[in-house]
């Protein structure tokens, strides 16, 4: 190990270092209390827009409306045949 790292990264550098010194947190109310002078809340969460930019063409409900506009469409026009009446025309 010596001729690629220095005698610093070895295991006992680690130990003698680390022996003793750290004692273990077994518990969150082991963690010092800190005034840090303000109050941190937690992030506001925005609610998310389910698309982003430019609607798509061709989902279900896109299909769903243009179904109804052209039912309405052929429910007029059968309506004008049946009374001899142009559609758009005044009754």
């Amino acid at each position: 190990m010596g001729l690629f790292v220095d005698q610093y990264y070895s295991v006992e550098k680690f130990q003698a270092a680390y022996h003793g010194v750290i004692p273990h947190i077994t518990d969150r109310n082991q963690w010092p209390e800190v005034d840090k002078g303000f109050k941190c809340h937690a992030p506001i969460i925005k609610e998310k827009r389910s698309q982003v930019g430019r609607g798509r063409k061709g989902t279900l409900d896109h299909l769903k409306l243009l179904v109804e506009e052209l039912g309405r469409q052929n429910a007029k026009i059968v309506e004008s045949m049946d009374t001899g009446v142009a559609v758009g025309d005044a009754h």
